[in-house]
């Protein structure tokens, strides 16, 4: 199933609250475009927008520093 921009930032929001909390040194490594091969271009689950949405929130919601990067 394909999730939605929303529920994209539910996601992000959640992961990243976990991630804030951890007490040990983090690497997040991120795609560029495409979270999973069902959601490449012309597959069945391409929405850039969803994807780039829950990339983008990652990106902004997970505080970085030297033991803590996106």
């Amino acid at each position: 199933m394909r999730t939605t921009v929303d529920e994209n930032r539910k996601f992000a929001d959640f992961i990243a609250n976990k991630l804030k909390n951890s007490s040990s040194m983090i690497c997040v490594c991120l795609t560029e475009k495409c979270v999973s091969a069902l959601d490449a271009p012309g597959k069945p689950f391409y929405d850039p927008e969803a994807s780039g949405t829950l990339l983008r929130e990652l990106q902004n919601l997970i505080p970085t520093n030297d033991d803590r990067q996106v």
